[in-house]
Order: structure tokens, then sequence, then C-alpha cells
């Protein structure tokens, strides 16, 4: 700085003064070369990102992230993380920005559900921190959110697959015992009695040898949906294996009323079924037993 004090009599000069500023301007260049290098990754990461608020309004979203949804970066600049969470995640989804904000965390972890454009859903991993002032008081929150949709869909249809027949799309023998199990292991069961129907396709063994194995295949999907389709929202249906189903009836109220269910099983199983080659007949044998005491196991009821 370079003050002219020509006029005044007791100075008559310039005044110089000069201070070294080396190290705040490489200061200066290092923290806008670290903003651009943050400002880089943030927009060309190939996983969604963004900063948001205390209050759930985004600050700014990166491409991939308005992508995921759907939508403009300049849309979300207008929304809240709110409007684009599926509401049965919200109530978690707020309580941990809370505790954020709070002090509580120092970041978290979580799945959720967005909600599209479209309307479908998308599943994200989601990892939040947040970002401090000198005194430690958060300002903002910075979320990387990774696309885990497919990856949750091949995960269900794996589970679904273990526990479900191929065929017919009925519980399994593992399901169906696990079913059992939970019910019988209640602490406050009710007192009417657990019913457990055992049906055996007779001499089902000549369908397939006479007809072929994909007309028994079709008998045994078609009698899997008659069950399924004539039984309570409360009662399970299952293949065992082979051509044997099991039904599980969790509140029966006595026996007349087990026999009553077993006769129309056999009637709808009795109805005639239409295959390529015409109709056939099936007939099934079914075994009854009745749950009234809890030393009794799955197994053991089967």
């Amino acid at each position: 700085t370079a003050p002219n004090l020509l006029d005044d009599p007791n100075v008559a000069g310039i005044v110089i003064n000069a201070r070294d500023v080396t190290e705040r301007l490489r200061a200066e260049w290092a923290l806008r070369e670290s903003e651009e290098r943050f400002r880089s990754a943030f927009e060309h990461a190939p996983i969604g990102m963004a900063l948001v608020d205390g209050t759930g309004r985004f600050l700014r979203t990166n491409a991939a992230f308005a992508r995921m949804l759907g939508r403009a970066p300049e849309q979300l600049a207008e929304m809240t993380i709110r409007e684009i969470t599926y509401p049965d995640d919200w109530s978690e989804s707020d309580e941990t920005i809370g505790r954020l904000f709070a002090g509580e965390l120092r970041g978290y972890r979580m799945e959720k559900r967005y909600v599209h454009a479209d309307g479908h859903l998308v599943w994200g991993a989601l990892s939040v921190s947040a970002v401090r002032d000198a005194l430690g008081h958060p300002l903002y929150m910075i979320g990387q959110v990774e696309d885990i949709t497919e990856r949750k869909a091949i995960g269900e249809r794996l589970v679904h697959q273990a526990i479900h027949d191929p065929l017919t799309g009925l519980p399994n023998r593992t399901l169906f015992i696990d079913r059992l199990r939970t019910l019988m292991s209640r602490p406050t069961r009710r007192h009417d009695r657990i019913a457990v129907l055992f049906l055996d396709l007779d001499n089902f063994k000549v369908i397939n040898d006479s007809l072929g194995h994909e007309a028994g295949d079709q008998v045994l999907v078609t009698i899997g949906h008659r069950l399924r389709r004539m039984l309570r929202p409360t009662d399970t249906v299952a293949r065992f294996g082979g051509d044997e189903f099991t039904v599980l009836c969790p509140a029966t109220s006595d026996a007349d009323a087990v026999m009553s269910l077993a006769e129309r099983v056999l009637e709808e199983v009795e109805r005639p079924v239409l295959l390529t080659e015409g109709e056939i007949f099936v007939t099934a044998s079914i075994g009854i037993a009745c749950s009234d005491h809890r030393e009794e196991t799955p197994e053991t009821l089967v």
C-alpha cells in the first residue's frame, strides 16, 4: 500500500508498506484447487450425491442423483428429501437426520426407498456425513446414494425361490414348517386348535407314465391353484414334495370343522382337470392332525 503524503509537511513523501502474503495466497490457491477438485468429483461421480440443509432442502445435487430419480437437477433444487422419499421410509429418515444435526451422530448409513418421477420405487444405499463449522456445528450434510434396486430385486427373487416351489409357486416344505413352528411357538396361542392337512394325490405315477411329465406338472399346478383359491387368507397351502400338498389352518374351532374342510378339499381336487389330451379325473387321500398340546413339534404334527 502506498499512501501519498507529499502534502503532509511532517512526511512530505509517499509511504510504502509491504507485507509478505505468499502464504495467504498459497492457502487461497490451495482452497480454490480443493474446491475445484470437490466440484469436479461431485459433478462427475458415478453415484448420486447431494448437499442438503437441516430442513431437508437440497442445496446441490449431481447429475447421477437426478438421473437416478428421473428428474433434472433444477427440479431437485426446488424439492426436499421428504418429497422424493417413499412414505413408509420417511419416519426413520427424518429421525436420523434430526439426530445428525443435533450432534448425536457424525454420520450414518441406511438403505431406503426413493420415488422415481414416473412413480416406481428406487432402492438406494445411502451414506451421509455432516459438514461442520469451526465450532463443530453442522452446516449441511453431504450424502452419497448408490442405486441398489436391481440388487434388491435379485435378492428378493433368490429368497422367494428358496422358500417357494418353482412349479406351482406355492410355499415349499421349508416355508410350511417354518410357519407352523412360528404358530406353535407363540406364547399366547389361541384356544382354537391348529390343524394340518396332508394331501396325497392317488396313483399320480400313472398320469406321469401314461401322459408324460408335462401333463403331470399341469395337474399339480391346477390342484395347487384350486387349493389356494378355496382356502382362507390366513391358511397356508404348500407343495410338500412330489404329489403331496399340505394345508395349515391356524385357528380351527373343532374337529367337525376340520373334517368339513377336508371334504371340501377332496371335492375341489376331484373336479375334472382339462389337459391338451382331454379331461382327466384325480382323487386324493387326506390325513388330518390337530394340535392341542404345547409339547408337540411341527415335525411330529406333520
